[in-house]
């Protein structure tokens, strides 16, 4: 609950310290959710090797990355997106969630494989 509590909070905190641009894309929850697939990748990566206890991977992975990232409000700014009848912006940020996010979960297993 700690973990999930403190990611909430950054989440909502991050809205505020990045700048929101029109409006028109969901910048902000596209960097959240690739900076916590980074995160995860690198926190599974560490827990197998021991460098951090399986305690402290539940508190940062599912509760941290949990809190942090968000699957609701992708979804629910993507529908809004075609409901504005941006259907091209809808399918750019599907794909750039999807493909940034697998990619910065690779770059943290990596980054993690080095520790």
């Amino acid at each position: 609950m700690l973990g999930g509590a403190i990611g909430s909070g950054l989440r909502y905190g991050i809205h505020f310290l990045l700048p929101a641009g029109d409006g028109s894309f969901p910048f902000n929850t596209l960097v959240i959710n690739i900076a916590g697939s980074f995160l995860l990748g690198l926190v599974v990566t560490l827990t197998p090797a021991q460098i951090i206890s399986q305690e402290w991977s539940l508190l940062l992975g599912a509760g941290l990355c949990g809190g942090f990232t968000t699957f609701s409000t992708f979804s629910f700014e993507t529908l809004h997106l075609v409901q504005l009848h941006k259907e091209w912006l809808a399918f750019f940020y599907v794909v750039a969630s999807v493909v940034g996010g697998f990619a910065a979960a690779w770059c943290g297993w990596m980054v993690g494989k080095q520790l």
